[in-house]
């Protein structure tokens, strides 16, 4: 019995997560491959394959990150990145996660997130995290491939460590 609860509130879950999709076929794929798509940002960064931001966006994005200046295109933000986490190690994470295709070539994503970021050299034991979430817009390209074309992050609550460790 209570497996039975469980499963259904699972299925709840779910079914709330999305509630245009139709979680039965190719609505529950792109949901999937979009899934994917944003999961694949944290690993660059961690790994500081900047170069991998090009599969996860396309070249054309427009970016706002609150406190950051705002970014016209892919390569503007890799740069950027690229140049601020290289005194840092980090440790992204995502969490609750809501996606809402429209029609089967454009989706919305909101996305909660939790970046940590640690100290090196100088800085070791050092820690800096922030709160936010990911406002994107997705676009399935020519090719199949869902990419962002828009992110719009925000921060929630108040960050937490010593942002010296950028310096």
């Amino acid at each position: 019995m209570k497996l039975l609860l469980l499963a259904g509130l699972a299925l709840a879950l779910v079914a709330n997560a999305s509630p245009k999709a139709d979680w039965s076929g190719q609505d529950a794929k792109a949901i999937d491959a979009i899934r994917n798509t944003i999961s694949l940002y944290p690993l660059a960064l961690d790994s500081k394959n900047f170069d991998d931001l090009s599969n996860i966006f396309y070249e054309n994005l427009q970016a706002n990150y609150a406190g950051l200046p705002f970014f016209p295109n892919v390569s503007s933000l890799a740069d950027y990145l690229e140049g601020v986490l290289a005194r840092v190690q980090t440790h992204h994470m995502l969490g609750t996660q809501v996606i809402d295709l429209d029609g089967d070539q454009e989706a919305t994503a909101t996305t909660y997130i939790q970046a940590n970021h640690f100290g090196v050299g100088n800085s070791t034991g050092k820690i800096y995290v922030l709160y936010g979430r990911y406002l994107d817009r997705l676009r399935r390209g020519d090719d199949g491939v869902w990419k962002i074309y828009e992110r719009n992050a925000t921060r929630e609550g108040s960050p937490q460590g010593d942002i010296s460790i950028f310096r």
